[in-house]
């Protein structure tokens, strides 16, 4: 993948046309996972084998799939609404408590609540600005994002 990068080495942009200020923590490989998951028929099969059979992301796993694959699938499809955690939780292999993926009746995609980097440095740079001049409860809600 083709990268614009400063000269101090850090990323401008990536090759599908997100800056890097508009990210949170998505790297280039992440983009070609997805990339490559828009193009297959993984969220299809995922989203038909859960509705069939309620499970969480190690019983995916058993079945053949690989954790990168399970999880990110089980994540985008949550994310769209498409599934939702039943209630019901299941020991992993490892012995641990695992949310139990279902179906949801109604689909509701979820808003993204995680700030950009361009949305934590304005928080920052409203702060910074701020100190000298700014209440305590003015600082406090710019941290917030209010």
């Amino acid at each position: 993948m083709n990268h614009q990068t400063h000269t101090d080495g850090e990323e401008e942009s990536l090759a599908i046309g997100r800056t890097t200020e508009q990210q949170s923590t998505r790297r280039d490989t992440s983009d070609e996972a997805y990339c490559a998951a828009e193009l297959s028929d993984l969220r299809m099969a995922m989203l038909m084998r859960i509705s069939e059979r309620p499970s969480t992301c190690d019983e995916i796993m058993e079945s053949g799939w690989s954790h990168q694959s399970a999880s990110a699938t089980i994540n985008w499809l949550m994310r769209k609404g498409l599934i939702v955690d039943s209630g019901e939780k299941r020991l992993t292999s490892a012995g641990r408590r695992a949310i139990v993926w279902r179906r949801a009746t109604n689909p509701v995609p979820i808003e993204s609540t995680r700030p950009t980097r361009a949305q934590l440095q304005a928080r920052i740079d409203r702060c910074l600005a701020a100190i000298t001049t700014a209440s305590r409860s003015e600082i406090k809600a710019i941290l917030e994002g209010k």
